[in-house]
């Protein structure tokens, strides 16, 4: 359950550098961001590597989206 519940953590980060996004680009934006979340974490649910280095490496990625939020 607790793992099922996790990507909304990292969601959260995208959604919140979504905001510094300009409004028309937005939902594609933050769209692409979510989708690339949700797919790591499949991904890694899948091949048994959702240890604390992976779920790191995630919330790094995740916090990555402000730096690209600025360049929209």
């Amino acid at each position: 359950m607790a793992e099922e519940q996790a990507p909304r953590a990292y969601r959260w980060v995208i959604a919140a550098a979504s905001r510094i996004v300009p409004r028309r680009f937005r939902g594609d934006w933050k769209r692409r961001w979510d989708s690339d979340i949700l797919h790591w974490w499949a991904f890694l649910a899948e091949h048994g590597a959702l240890d604390s280095d992976a779920r790191a490496q995630l919330l790094r990625y995740s916090w990555s989206a402000f730096p690209d939020a600025l360049r929209m």
